[in-house]
């Protein structure tokens, strides 16, 4: 049997912008990681798996 729980979180002010600003944050890695990931298969044709970009990160 499956079961489900919904919740429902009241943010403040401070905790929605902070949520706002993680959020940029990841999209940015992920569009960026997505650019290098397209132009690594034209270039080379060969793909970079996730494991390599995430090494990326830190860099």
């Amino acid at each position: 049997m499956l079961r489900a729980v919904k919740v429902r979180l009241y943010l403040t002010t401070a905790q929605q912008a902070h949520l706002v600003q993680a959020h940029s944050c990841v999209s940015w890695g992920w569009n960026q990681s997505l650019c290098v990931m397209s132009q690594t298969y034209k270039k080379a044709g060969k793909s970079l798996s996730a494991y390599d970009m995430k090494k990326q990160i830190p860099v």
